[in-house]
């Protein structure tokens, strides 16, 4: 057999494996499609959103699985879960702050505009200030009646 013939049926082979490869992923493509539009529809989680709570089963009553189901509940509102965390930026933020930067060498720092920084020290202000009257009022409150204010 002449080498150019050898040539010639190394390529019409490899053709033909190449054909046979593509009709094999087009028809796993097509059983993949066919699964899905099987499948139900899941809506994916919303970090906005607390998960919600598991179901009870069918054999649990009573007050007391009422009052954990509450109790699990009022722990996860009261905790701060990582989905409330601001952003690592605006945190980052803040710290500088705190440590005396001025908003335009904060801006430059963490690459946002300067007013974004400005606006982000401001609320850190209103909110120590929200937190010290507060403070202020349960100290007050405290004072007047002689107990602790809840």
């Amino acid at each position: 057999m002449p080498r150019s013939d050898l040539h010639l049926l190394l390529i019409l082979l490899g053709y033909l494996v190449l054909a046979g490869a593509l009709l094999w992923s087009l028809l796993r493509l097509r059983q993949l499609k066919t699964a899905l539009r099987n499948c139900p529809a899941v809506p994916p989680p919303n970090p906005e959103q607390p998960p919600a709570a598991p179901p009870r089963p069918s054999g649990e009553t009573g007050d007391f699985a009422e009052s954990l189901q509450q109790a699990g509940l009022r722990q996860r509102l009261q905790s701060r879960p990582d989905w409330r965390q601001p952003p690592e930026k605006y945190r980052y933020a803040a710290a500088l702050a705190d440590q005396g930067m001025d908003a335009e060498k904060i801006a430059e720092v963490l690459q946002f505009p300067p007013e974004a920084a400005q606006q982000l020290i401001a609320l850190k202000q209103a909110g120590r200030r929200a937190v010290e009257d507060e403070t202020n009022r349960q100290a007050k409150e405290t004072a007047a009646t002689g107990r602790q204010a809840e």
